[in-house]
C-alpha cells in the first residue's frame, strides 16, 4: 500500500493502490470543477464552522475548500497514510495549504491523537457546527480508518454534550460544591499527596456496587490487607453491612445521596474527591480528604498562584471511572474490578444493601439494550450504563501497560480487561501485607485570599463592561429592521467576541454556571447562521442573564473566601 501518481496529458494526478488496484486520487476531467463542486458541497451554512476533513490526498480539494469557507473556520485534517502526506508536500505542495492558521492537521495517528485533537479544538457551542468532508475514495481506499474517526468524531461530541448537560443542568450546585470545599481543602491535601506512597508489588481492587458485589463479599474480606481496597461511594453501605471497612473511598457526583456516609465508621475512613463533590458529605466525613481536579480553574488558578498545580486525572463520567483514574495517577499496574457489571445482572441495578437498589422493572422509562456478557451471553443494560463502559474502554485502550482484571462474570463484558473469576484474581495478586500508611504526609498550606480577590477583580471589571455593551443593545433593539445585514453582521461579531471571552476565561465560567439552564441550552444553536436576528436576541438574553448571575456569585465568593 503506497501513494504514486501518473502524467495524463502533463499533468500529475496522485494514485493509491492497495490490493493490487490502483485508486485515483483526483479526476482525469474537469479536476478544478470537481474540486470546487465537492468543497461547495461540504460548504457549511454555520458561522465559525469547524470542518472535519478525512483524507489529504494531493491537497487539491482541501484547497478548494480553503478558498471558499470564512476566515475564522476552523478544519481539522486526518491523512491516515504517510507516504500520502510525503508525497503531497515533496510534488503538489501540499505543504504550503497546510501552512494555512485554520487547519489542524494530524497524520498517520492512532484513536487517542485524533479525539484529542477534536476535543481541545471543540467546544460545546460547535457540535452543530461541524462538517465533515470526506475525500473522494478514502471512505473506502480506508475503511477501517474511516470508522475510527467518526468513532473520535461521536465520542467528542458525546463528551461535550454529557459534561455540558451536567455542568448546565447542576451549575449552581458545583459552583456552590467548589466554594465550599475550598475550605476543607485548606485543611486537606491533593491526590498528589498519594503519588509515592505505594509499593509497586501492591495492586488496586477497585470496588463498585454492581449487583454482583454480593456474592463478592467474603473474598473481599480475605484480600482486606493484601490488596489497596478503593470502592465507590455507593459501594460504602454493603461493605459496612458487612463489617469491611476499605483503605479509602471515592465519592464525585456534585449531589450524592448523603445516606451512602451516614454510618459513623465512614467518618474515619480516607478518601479521595473532585473540588466539585458535594460539599454535605464533610458534615460526616471528618478522615483525612484527598482532592483532585476536575476541569476546575478556579482551584487551577489558586494552586498556580502559590506556585504549586492540583493533580487533573483522566476520569470522566462516572464514579467507577473517576475511581479507575486514580488508580492510574497512583501508578497501580493491576487493577481488579468487583462489582463493575456495568448491566442488570440478576434484573437489578445494584448490589441489594445499596442506596440506589432497585429491580428492572422500574426501568421502563430508560431505553435498555443487551450487550455482550462475560459468561459467553448477553446481559441487559442501559444506553447511560453502556456509554460508562464505552468510555473506560477507552481509557484502557490508551494505557495498554496497565493490567485491569474484570472479576464480574455476570456483567458486561470490557474490552481490553481480562476476565477472571475473584478468587483467581485475589490468589494470583495478593501481597504478604499491605497496610495504608498516611502518618507522613504533608498539607499543601495554600493561600485562598489573594488569589481570590484578583478573581474577584477581573470578574467585576468585565461586568462593568458587559453590562454598558448590553444597555447599548437593548437601546438599539427597536431599530433592528432598520439595519442592513452588515451592520447586523458587525454588532453580532462584537456580541461573538464577548461571548468567546466568557467561555474562554475560568474566572467567568463559573458566573455561567448561574445562568439559567434554559438559556445556557438555547446557545447551543448560536452560530447558526440562518436568522441573524434571532442570534442577536439569543445574545440579549444570555449577557441579561449572566449580570444576574454575576451579582448573585459575587456575594457567594464574599461570603465563601473573603
Amino acid at each position: 500500500m503506497s501513494a504514486g501518481y501518473i502524467n495524463i496529458d502533463g499533468r500529475d494526478i496522485m494514485t493509491y493502490e492497495k490490493n493490487g488496484y490502483t485508486y485515483r486520487l483526483e479526476s482525469l476531467y474537469y479536476a478544478d470543477k470537481y474540486e470546487q463542486m465537492w468543497a461547495k458541497g461540504h460548504l457549511s451554512q454555520y458561522r465559525h464552522a469547524h470542518y472535519l476533513v478525512f483524507g489529504l490526498g494531493s491537497g487539491s480539494f482541501l484547497r478548494a475548500l480553503m478558498d471558499i469557507i470564512s476566515e475564522d473556520a476552523i478544519v481539522i485534517v486526518y491523512e491516515p497514510d504517510k507516504s500520502i502526506y510525503e508525497l503531497a508536500c515533496s510534488l503538489f505542495n501540499a505543504d504550503v495549504i497546510l501552512a494555512d492558521k485554520r487547519i489542524r492537521f494530524v497524520c498517520n495517528a492512532e484513536y487517542a491523537d485524533i479525539f484529542s485533537l477534536l476535543i481541545s479544538n471543540m467546544s460545546f457551542y460547535d457540535i452543530n457546527g461541524c462538517h465533515i468532508c470526506v475525500h473522494p475514495n478514502y471512505n473506502s481506499i480506508f475503511a477501517d480508518e474511516y470508522k475510527m474517526f467518526n468513532k473520535a468524531v461521536s465520542d467528542c461530541a458525546i463528551q461535550k454534550e454529557v459534561g455540558t448537560n451536567t455542568t448546565v443542568l447542576n451549575g449552581e450546585i458545583l459552583v456552590d460544591n467548589v466554594f465550599t470545599n475550598l475550605s476543607h481543602m485548606r485543611n486537606n491535601y491533593t491526590i498528589e499527596t498519594l503519588k509515592n506512597i505505594f509499593d509497586s508489588s501492591v495492586s488496586a481492587v477497585l470496588i463498585a456496587s454492581g449487583p454482583s458485589l454480593d456474592s463478592s463479599i467474603e473474598t473481599i474480606r480475605r484480600m482486606k490487607g493484601h490488596f489497596f481496597l478503593l470502592c465507590v461511594d455507593s459501594a460504602l453501605p454493603t461493605l459496612m453491612k458487612n463489617n469491611i471497612i476499605p483503605d479509602m473511598f471515592i465519592s464525585v457526583d456534585p449531589v450524592k445521596e448523603l445516606a451512602n456516609f451516614t454510618d459513623s465508621r465512614i467518618a474515619s475512613i480516607p478518601a479521595i474527591f473532585p473540588i466539585t463533590c458535594n460539599h454535605r458529605i464533610f458534615e460526616y466525613h471528618k478522615a483525612p480528604a484527598f482532592f483532585y481536579s476536575y476541569g476546575d480553574d478556579i482551584v487551577d488558578f489558586i494552586a498556580s498562584e502559590n506556585n504549586s498545580s492540583i493533580p487533573h486525572l483522566e476520569a470522566n463520567s462516572s464514579v467507577s471511572n473517576h475511581a479507575f483514574a486514580a488508580c492510574l495517577y497512583l501508578n497501580f499496574r493491576n487493577i481488579i474490578c468487583i462489582g463493575l457489571d456495568l448491566a442488570f445482572p440478576g434484573n437489578s441495578t445494584h448490589s441489594k444493601n445499596a442506596v440506589m437498589y432497585t429491580d428492572t422493572s422500574s426501568l421502563k422509562d430508560r431505553v435498555t439494550l443487551p450487550v455482550k456478557c462475560n459468561n459467553g451471553r448477553t446481559v441487559m443494560t442501559d444506553l447511560q450504563m453502556n456509554l460508562y463502559r464505552i468510555l473506560l474502554e477507552d481509557r484502557i485502550r490508551i494505557h495498554p501497560d496497565i493490567n485491569v482484571i474484570n472479576t464480574s462474570m455476570s456483567g458486561a463484558y470490557i474490552e481490553g480487561a481480562d476476565v477472571m473469576s475473584i478468587e483467581a484474581a485475589s490468589d494470583k495478586y495478593s501481597v504478604p501485607d499491605f497496610d495504608l500508611d498516611l502518618s507522613h504526609i504533608d498539607k499543601p498550606g495554600w493561600d485562598f485570599k489573594r488569589p481570590f480577590e484578583k478573581i474577584i477583580a477581573s470578574q467585576r471589571d468585565f461586568y462593568e463592561g458587559l453590562v454598558k455593551t448590553s444597555e447599548q443593545l437593548n437601546k438599539m433593539e427597536s431599530l433592528y429592521s432598520y439595519f442592513d445585514a452588515d451592520t447586523i453582521k458587525s454588532i453580532i461579531a462584537s456580541c461573538d467576541e464577548l461571548f468567546n471571552i466568557i467561555n474562554n476565561r475560568f474566572d467567568l465560567q463559573c458566573i455561567c454556571h448561574y445562568i439559567p439552564a434554559d438559556i445556557q441550552f438555547d446557545m447551543k444553536d448560536i452560530n447558526n447562521n440562518a436568522d441573524l436576528l434571532s442570534v442577536l436576541t439569543k445574545y440579549q438574553t444570555f449577557f441579561r442573564g449572566f449580570a444576574d448571575a454575576y451579582n448573585h456569585i459575587s456575594r457567594l465568593e464574599s461570603n465563601y473566601i473573603l
